[in-house]
């Protein structure tokens, strides 16, 4: 897979022990520990260590590690629309030639739906290179943030009052 992402720097041991000053980083957690390795990696963006924060992992919204995450400001997520086939290193065999020389496709793609969380400020950029892989969903600024009339809801509260005043599911106070 290295030769594919091509860092100048990676680590398959000893991540969780270091910081991670770089201006890209690209994270492909293992699965058995990727809530640690998320909460990790997102502090590290947080604490300003790295401008850019790639994070290929199972797309699990209901877990902690990943609601946590994927609400955050500058966090853009991209749930792919088709399921993902990893590559696997290590089988003396060659594919055709280039960068994939030295891996092969793994025979079958992952049982569970994979998403890619962003950190960093290239919206544009992440929206033009994944768009084409699934459906991708932006933060919400501040500034786009619809701000609700606390007038207009007391009217609609009024209004179901008035309508429905035998149905015990709406009586209840707001």
């Amino acid at each position: 897979a290295q030769r594919i992402v091509a860092s100048r720097e990676f680590w398959t041991e000893g991540a969780l022990e270091r910081e991670w000053h770089a201006d890209v980083v690209f994270l492909n957690p293992p699965f058995s520990r990727v809530g640690e390795f998320v909460r990790y990696a997102v502090d590290q963006y947080q604490r300003g260590f790295c401008t850019e924060l790639f994070i290929l992992c199972r797309c699990a919204p209901s877990s902690s590690w990943f609601s946590s995450s994927w609400v955050l400001p500058h966090c853009h997520t991209l749930f792919f629309s088709r399921r993902m086939r990893f590559w696997t290193a290590g089988t003396g065999r060659r594919r055709g030639g280039g960068a994939k020389g030295d891996v092969v496709p793994a025979q079958s793609s992952m049982p569970h739906e994979i998403a890619m969380l962003y950190f960093g400020p290239d919206t544009i950029g992440f929206e033009y290179w994944f768009q084409g892989y699934g459906r991708i969903v932006l933060p919400l600024e501040i500034e786009q943030m619809l701000y609700v009339d606390s007038n207009q809801i007391d009217q609609n509260v009024n209004l179901i009052s008035q309508n429905d005043e035998d149905d015990p599911f709406l009586q209840c106070d707001v």
